[in-house]
């Protein structure tokens, strides 16, 4: 035992002279003040470099929200949508282009008041408070969300009129599509709009308020004016043009002041 433990201390009188200079040793405050001393210089160039470039901001770009945006929306939603379409399509196929163009103005912007107020319900509270530290602004982000809302109910809307249109043969295409394009637009335009300027409770009402007044106007119109003042529905065409130019304009000042919300008002 006492020959084994000789040859250790012999291995190690060996090898302290090999291995001292690989011994790392706790620096010293000399030692510290040196090697910052020397990264000095690195530091107050890279300070320079930091302050010599000018910092650009990246701006919200509203195409990529809405591409990425476009995973809020579950399937299921997509596939109820598709098949509130189709029944529209066959419901309206069998009826009389005057019947068609009703139902098309009661159920799209309906659709698109469902819509939003489902995509409301399904940003809680906590997805809020997540979104609000991100670079864009919380305003432009549900704005984007309500807006593929928007982009599916008149895509949807179009193909179901191609549809109509080639089953009811006394249709006039044009004017079809601006009978429910005009109410789809301002009744989106409004509810964007006053959304963004006092909140959801207060867009929701008028943007309803709207959809009801527009629809009933309809029917008073076609089932009681119309024989009266056959002509009446030349201008009633002029007022969807302008309700139609009225909600893209409403839609347009809503995008842009989404950039500048930070705070959404329920």
């Amino acid at each position: 035992m006492k020959e084994h433990d000789q040859e250790l201390y012999q291995l190690e009188d060996d090898l302290r002279d090999i291995l001292s200079p690989y011994v790392v040793k706790t620096p010293s405050n000399e030692d510290t003040k040196q090697l910052l001393s020397s990264l000095q210089y690195e530091f107050s160039k890279l300070q320079q470099e930091e302050e010599d470039e000018e910092f650009v901001a990246e701006r919200p770009n509203l195409l990529t929200q809405f591409r990425s945006q476009l995973s809020f929306y579950r399937w299921y939603f997509w596939i109820a949508s598709i098949g509130i379409f189709t029944m529209l399509t066959l419901f309206t196929t069998s009826m009389n282009s005057g019947s068609a163009e009703t139902v098309f103005l009661f159920t799209i912007p309906l659709s698109i008041i469902l819509g939003t107020f489902y995509t409301y319900q399904s940003w809680n509270k906590e997805m809020r408070i997540v979104e609000s530290v991100t670079p864009f602004p919380p305003a432009l982000l549900f704005l984007t969300r309500l807006l593929i809302i928007l982009a599916m109910n008149v895509l949807l809307g179009l193909v179901s009129s191609i549809f109509v249109g080639v089953s009811l043969h006394e249709v006039t295409m044009g004017s079809f599509l601006l009978y429910w394009l005009a109410p789809t637009f301002i009744v989106f335009g409004v509810f964007a709009f006053i959304f963004l300027m006092k909140g959801m409770k207060l867009a929701f009402g008028t943007a309803t308020s709207v959809w009801l007044a527009l629809f009933i106007g309809e029917l008073y119109v076609r089932n009681e004016l119309q024989y009266i003042y056959p002509s009446i529905m030349d201008y009633v065409l002029l007022l969807q043009f302008g309700l139609f130019a009225v909600g893209v304009f409403l839609i347009i000042l809503s995008v842009k002041r989404s950039y500048r919300v930070q705070i959404v008002q329920s």
